[in-house]
């Protein structure tokens, strides 16, 4: 379901939404009842057995939305996008097919990322007109396929770039980084767990996001991948490895020391486990790390941190396979998730950045997203709380027209006031977070809870 709220300029704010027509859904609505599979749907699609060597899930196009080149997408990382009628919502349709290769820019099916990077560098120029930067993650057997795509302003594929990276047909390659000479992805430490495939998700048990298990021996990939191809003497892909964690997502990444160095900052989860829901977690769950556990199962210590890895890009392969070549360090204490910064900065230095973060800043507990944080050259410079029964999701960051400090605008985030039982879309004013919201538009009914959102100049009136 993608949500819009329109600010027409005149004092008023629309809101609309619409579910997007994948196949699946349509199928399905059709039907009155469950016929594909999802990555994170529990239950047979069938009576008895299905292939559980099947690994196909349904697209639900339900990760992102961006407007590109006058074109609204609705994005979801492991297949094709769809396309969206800006001022209605509604799918576009092209000979009966709504998922979309955009204009054949795509290879093949997909898949395509749903986190993408707006950058105005190039491994050519430093400054330049913007262009989207995502990549596609398939497999090949043991092997991660990745294709990167970069599209100017009217819409146009202008680059495409393709890297295989050995083993790492499980890294969930969620998010990714770019800095004008490098593109980063992360692979996570994920292994199947085949006894579960056969014994719980042959039988409809579980889904098959639950069969993939966290592996807290084996280190965290980074993958620097050199933007453009490798130029004379220089290495395509460098692979660092670090302290074993989880990323689903990245704050930014930026050049340092003449290009021999890379900062990456990003979220990192101590551990995952996708069989965690909210009928299994209770309190306990955030300030117990030992003796925790869901029936006779460990719980995963799922904390995030703000972590930054630095790169020595100088590193030879021989120090970088033995750990070598890498530092990490955490940079707050509280934990915090969706991150965001000023489309300005990225991929280059930058001082701000925010996102939705526990109500407590504490070694050992923690708790859901509660606030609104920003961090300011590696401290946390302001928190805003909306309230004890407020929950806080994605700040997206707008920048004030004309605004010359990266941090002159507003942050627009959807909040569900378990009081009042409505959601509330609040827009804070960056530069003074911890003032509280200059806006709150109040729905009169509830959203459920979202992944990510993007802003877009254009006004689209609705019909």
């Amino acid at each position: 379901m993608v949500c819009a709220f329109t600010f027409p300029g005149d004092g008023t704010v629309r809101f609309r939404n619409r579910f997007v027509k994948t196949a699946g859904y349509v199928a399905e609505q059709k039907a009155g009842r469950m016929l594909f599979k999802g990555a994170f749907a529990t239950g047979s699609t069938m009576p008895g057995l299905f292939n559980p060597l099947d690994f196909s899930v349904k697209n639900v196009a339900n990760t992102h939305v961006v407007q590109w080149g006058s074109r609204l997408w609705a994005l979801w990382e492991g297949g094709l996008p769809h396309e969206l009628e800006p001022s209605t919502l509604d799918t576009v349709m092209r000979n009966g097919v709504a998922e979309s290769t955009w204009d054949g820019a795509i290879s093949g099916k997909g898949p395509f990322a749903a986190h993408f990077k707006v950058v105005t560098h190039s491994p050519d120029a430093l400054d330049g007109p913007p262009r989207l930067v995502n990549f596609g993650a398939g497999r090949s057997g043991n092997d991660a396929l990745i294709t990167f795509y970069e599209f100017n302003s009217a819409g146009a594929c202008i680059r495409k770039q393709g890297v295989t990276l050995p083993g790492d047909s499980f890294g969930f390659f969620h998010d990714m980084l770019v800095t004008p000479q490098y593109y980063m992805l992360f692979a996570n430490p994920m292994r199947m767990d085949g006894a579960k495939l056969l014994t719980q998700y042959m039988f409809g048990r579980c889904s098959i996001a639950e069969c993939l298990d966290f592996d807290s021996a084996v280190p965290l990939k980074i993958h620097v991948i050199a933007r453009g191809g490798a130029k004379a003497g220089a290495e395509a892909l460098r692979t660092f490895l670090a302290p074993t964690a989880f990323v689903f997502h990245h704050i930014n990444a930026f050049e340092v020391n003449d290009k021999q160095q890379l900062v990456c900052d990003s979220i990192a989860w101590r551990a995952v486990d996708f069989s965690n829901n909210l009928k299994t977690l209770d309190a306990a769950y955030y300030g117990v790390t030992e003796n925790n556990t869901v029936g006779t199962k460990p719980r995963a210590n799922q904390r995030s941190e703000l972590m930054r890895y630095t790169l020595d890009l100088s590193a030879s392969p021989v120090q970088r396979a033995a750990g070598a070549g890498i530092t990490a360090e955490r940079v707050i204490q509280r934990p915090l998730e969706f991150p965001c910064v000023a489309s300005s900065v990225v991929g280059t230095p930058y001082a701000h950045s925010y996102g939705c973060a526990a109500a407590i800043d504490h070694p050992v507990k923690w708790g859901p997203a509660q606030t609104i944080v920003k961090v300011t050259n590696g401290e946390e410079a302001a928190v805003w709380a909306p309230g004890p029964r407020c929950f806080t999701q994605e700040p997206v960051f707008v920048a004030r027209p004309g605004a010359t400090a990266e941090d002159d605008g507003w942050l627009l985030a959807l909040v569900w006031n378990a009081e009042r039982e409505r959601t509330q879309l609040v827009i804070l004013d960056a530069q003074r977070v911890a003032a509280g919201p200059v806006a709150t538009i109040t729905l009169r009914h509830a959203v459920p809870f979202g992944l990510h959102g993007s802003w877009t100049q254009a006004v689209h009136a609705a019909a």
